[in-house]
């Protein structure tokens, strides 16, 4: 944001007293280009998509190659579920990226491309959950496909139904848990958490997830517990 925007203007003054012009407006155009990217970021941190998505646009206009605005419209597109739109922009700015930012790319594509995947096995799911014949597993399966898309409540009540079928089933109870730590409930979240390891105690994924919310709630003596006991599992 400022940084780069004051970067930008002393290395346009520079140039200019350089003679070289071409080059300070092409700088001057990055630096109208972040102050866009800053506005995109204020507004995604409000969830104001549209808006957002807005101020990348423009920031793009004026730096067509920036990069951090093509990943961040990709991050619009995703939400928005619109799974396509958001795999062309995040090839787009893969191919221009750093090295240090080329692996958070890359793990945005892959999780795109798997979404288009998810997307289209849908219609079969839904179609087996409206039969009511479906299992605990099943259930556990089809809340993980909603959890991926971003639809946590469809997940979470589906982690819910396969625990009326199946009160002891540990991977639902952790589902569950990261289910609810996508929606901020972070009290429930550990107590789903501390349900699958009573019922299995050696589950690792539940408890570095368990460690993680814990950390975050400030009861990091409790997380590095956790987190001992995984390594040991």
């Amino acid at each position: 944001g400022l940084g780069r925007r004051n970067r930008h203007a002393v290395m346009a003054v520079r140039l200019r007293k350089e003679a070289r012009y071409d080059e300070a407006v092409k700088v001057y155009r990055g630096a109208i280009a972040a102050v866009y990217d800053s506005y995109g970021k204020s507004y995604m941190g409000e969830m104001k998509l549209p808006q957002a998505a807005r101020s990348w646009q423009e920031s793009l206009a004026w730096d067509p190659a920036y990069v951090q605005a093509k990943f961040s419209l990709g991050q619009v597109a995703a939400l928005e579920e619109r799974f396509a739109d958001a795999v062309a922009l995040f090839r787009g700015a893969l191919a221009g990226a750093p090295a240090e930012a080329r692996q958070e790319i890359s793990s945005s594509l892959d999780k795109a491309q798997a979404n288009i995947r998810r997307m289209k096995e849908l219609p079969a799911v839904e179609a087996k959950l409206d039969s009511g014949e479906s299992g605990a597993e099943f259930l556990c399966d089809a809340g993980n496909i909603y959890w991926n898309l971003g639809r946590t409540r469809v997940a979470e009540s589906l982690y819910r139904r396969a625990l009326v079928r199946a009160p002891r089933y540990a991977r639902a109870w952790s589902n569950m848990g990261s289910a609810l730590v996508e929606q901020k409930r972070y009290p429930e979240a550990v107590r789903a958490y501390e349900r699958a390891l009573d019922i299995d105690s050696g589950y690792g994924d539940a408890m570095l997830n368990l460690a993680s919310v814990l950390a975050g709630m400030g009861k990091v003596r409790q997380a590095e517990t956790w987190i001992e006991r995984a390594l040991e599992a």
